[in-house]
């Protein structure tokens, strides 16, 4: 603990941090008292920390997200109208149910939920007819794709198998290829070349999310997205000291992004946490991703 902290000395002397192979050993480590709190609680997890004495439940409005990504310069998505198509086979309301027992908020594939300079754009609805035609259109009335998938979530899974489910509605076969959690992100693992691919993400800035993974020099650029116009557009916001003309700037890039990406964001997950009864100054944060936004110098521990 810093003693030091500009917001007062923090109540509890250290934070240990415990990372686990998988979602569900990280649950049964709550339930059985060997850690003091956990994020990221799938909803069935949810409903039993919330059941069990002793423990306590939190879901908080989120900016974070699971995802899906199509990278644009491979085929079949480097063609518009397919991954126009595969957005427009995603039912996100069943989704939100099916994946996350309803605790979520619809998506609408632009990220920066809470970004204040955040485009009204129609929401992209369930449209099977639609689709099929784009794909015909597209010469892939016969869509057949891999999707890499794991347990990086709590929804990633269960989010991944409705995708598959609901794309068949529409012809298109969807072929999972699973990977543990914790080599996902590796290079070794295929994480770079997939064509198709689950994801996380999670900021309130919409330039910080382009910056990461849709500008010119991308951190994860998943999508390996190209567009002249789109990145001209992230310099001009960048540039600009005036606030309504970076607004009116960031609206066209959604608006290019929402037609143009190669981005899939179904929903926005809600921070749900867990934690145990003798955890005390837990606050819902509305943020990105659970307890990593819990202000932690005001949370003590009662032995």
């Amino acid at each position: 603990a810093n003693p030091d902290y500009w917001d007062g000395a923090p109540r509890v002397e250290t934070l240990e941090f415990v990372e686990f192979a998988d979602s569900s050993a990280r649950v049964n480590a709550l339930l059985a008292g060997q850690i003091d709190a956990t994020d990221g609680l799938a909803a069935g997890a949810y409903q039993t920390v919330g059941s069990r004495d002793g423990l306590n439940v939190l879901a908080a409005p989120g900016d974070a997200y699971t995802c899906f990504y199509m990278d644009t310069t491979q085929k079949p998505f480097d063609d518009v109208r397919v991954r126009q198509a595969m957005r427009l086979l995603v039912d996100r309301q069943a989704l939100v149910q099916q994946a996350y027992g309803g605790l979520a908020e619809i998506g609408n594939d632009i990220a920066g939920r809470f970004d204040p300079d955040r485009a009204e754009l129609p929401q992209r609805e369930f449209d099977i007819e639609k689709a099929r035609s784009l794909l015909k259109a597209a010469g892939q009335s016969n869509l057949s794709v891999e999707l890499a998938t794991s347990d990086i979530s709590a929804a990633a899974g269960g989010a991944s198998q409705v995708i598959v489910e609901q794309a068949k509605q529409a012809g298109v076969t969807v072929k999972l290829k699973k990977i543990p959690a914790s080599d996902y992100f590796a290079p070794t693992t295929g994480y770079g070349s997939h064509a198709f691919g689950v994801s996380l993400g999670g900021t309130s800035n919409y330039l910080r999310s382009v910056d990461l993974v849709s500008g010119p020099e991308a951190v994860y650029p998943e999508t390996k997205y190209k567009n002249k116009k789109f990145w001209g557009l992230l310099a001009d916001a960048r540039a600009t000291t005036d606030d309504e003309k970076r607004k009116e700037i960031v609206a066209e890039m959604q608006k290019i992004e929402y037609d143009d990406g190669g981005y899939i964001l179904p929903a926005f997950d809600s921070g749900v946490s867990g934690f145990a009864d003798k955890v005390k100054g837990i606050e819902k944060i509305r943020g990105s991703f659970g307890l990593n936004d819990y202000r932690f110098e005001r949370v003590s521990v009662e032995s």
